[in-house]
């Protein structure tokens, strides 16, 4: 088999095959270990980016008419030229401006990911501390500074923002890792300390980006988490539900609107994707099947499924 193997564009594996007969697939190696495969195809030419340093070569899988297989392995190719990207500084410093619930909420939202070493007064009447930090008058060359949008005419930002969940901001930013059961579990802090406007932003945001409804009244135990991060789950506001539970994807924890029927779930309860609570208490130690409809009372240690759901096994 003729082919050729060669660096392109400075950093591609670029492997051609003259001969188009037949079906072939191609494995690449670095270093011996497969790191990218490619299905069955009439192609004549393969690419690969290499973003590390070391030898690299192909093995290539011809398929015959009659269903044989025939193996060719190439040669070996060192690449000694990656160029990582550089990493962030680890030691930036920001400043936060203004003394304020919106500073606050910022604060509380970036704590995590950003070193932030004061606060800054636009006003220059205040002194001390604030949010545990120096309160000072003016910014530094050397600190960043982050504020609401509505500081520009006093400070010059570097990252203004604004609480809207469909911003590309430093908070918005800082969110984007964390699940959404995290999100509510800081939403639902901000609640009980009065911060609704901190409250909303991360409940709308958790709708932003995940498609879930999980407001931050309902009560959500320790422990408990949201399949596939919290894609698509809708929860009731005055959902009560226990600890350690797991919620699948696209699940319905509500209400069919009765009087006193709201929901409530135990501990240890595991509710499959596609799953709807609509009515009725769940009790401990509860298997849902994936696609179920619960409408009535749920004892504990069971398994339920259907639509309605009933109870097909008892846990030991």
């Amino acid at each position: 088999m003729d082919y050729s193997l060669a660096v392109t564009e400075h950093f591609i594996l670029t492997l051609r095959i003259d001969e188009r007969s037949g079906l072939r697939a191609v494995h690449f190696l670095k270093n011996g270990t497969i790191v990218h495969k490619t299905a069955y195809s009439r192609e004549s030419e393969w690419r690969y980016p290499m973003s590390h340093n070391g030898d690299y070569s192909c093995v290539v899988f011809t398929r015959s008419p009659d269903g044989s297989v025939a193996r060719t392995k190439t040669r070996s190719l060192r690449f000694a030229k990656a160029t990582p990207v550089p990493s962030a500084p680890k030691n930036e410093e920001f400043a936060v401006v203004g003394v304020n619930t919106v500073t606050g909420i910022a604060l509380e939202v970036l704590a995590e990911s950003k070193n932030i070493v004061e606060v800054i007064d636009p006003t220059r009447t205040l002194s001390g501390m604030a949010f545990g930090l120096p309160i000072t008058h003016a910014s530094r060359p050397d600190v960043l500074t982050i504020g609401h949008e509505n500081y520009r005419s006093a400070v010059e930002l570097d990252f203004p923002f604004r609480l809207s969940s469909a911003d590309d901001n430093i908070l918005t930013r800082a969110l984007y890792r964390n699940s959404a059961i995290d999100i509510y579990r800081t939403a639902r802090s901000f609640y009980l300390r009065g911060l609704l406007e901190g409250a909303n932003f991360l409940q709308n945001y958790i709708l932003f980006k995940f498609n879930s409804r999980i407001p931050y009244k309902a009560v959500i135990g320790a422990g408990t988490r949201l399949g596939v991060g919290g894609i698509s789950a809708v929860v009731h506001p005055d959902a009560r539900i226990g600890e350690n539970c797991v919620i699948g994807q696209q699940v319905t924890i509500g209400s069919r609107g009765k009087p006193g029927d709201l929901p409530v779930i135990g501990d240890n309860v595991f509710i499959g994707p596609g799953s709807m609570c609509l009515g009725g208490k769940i009790g401990d130690n509860v298997t849902v099947g994936a696609g179920s409809v619960v409408l009535e009372d749920v004892p504990s240690n069971v398994v339920v499924a259907g639509v309605p759901a009933k109870v097909i096994r008892r846990k030991e």
